[in-house]
């Protein structure tokens, strides 16, 4: 009986830890799709699924998370939406300058 237990529970964690690798996988895609501000690095890759580790990464903070749900509190924080901000205005300011530059070329 404990040993059918212990089974039970090794495969419905086996079972979340596909589900939510795959949320994961999701949730980034489409935040580098909306925002591109965010990469996802995989430790060295272990011999099995169960050894794989993923790193999640906030490449404009600098700040690396063990958790989807740490994650997800980051990337909701005035910190952080600050800087992503801050970020694209810089963008968009270097490429109204270059556009300028371009212009000034043509005359």
């Amino acid at each position: 009986e404990k040993m059918l237990e212990a089974k039970r529970r090794k495969d419905a964690r086996k079972k979340n830890a596909v589900l939510e690798a795959q949320r994961l996988q999701d949730t980034l895609e489409e935040r580098r799709r909306r925002y591109g501000d965010v990469e996802v690095q995989e430790a060295e890759e272990g011999k099995n699924k169960e050894e794989e580790v993923q790193v999640l990464a906030c490449v404009i903070c600098n700040k690396t998370f063990k958790s989807m749900k740490q994650y997800t509190n980051h990337a909701r924080s005035k910190k952080h939406k600050a800087l992503v901000n801050k970020i694209k205005a810089q963008k968009r300011r270097e490429e109204q300058r270059r556009r300028e530059q371009e212009a000034l070329m043509l005359e």
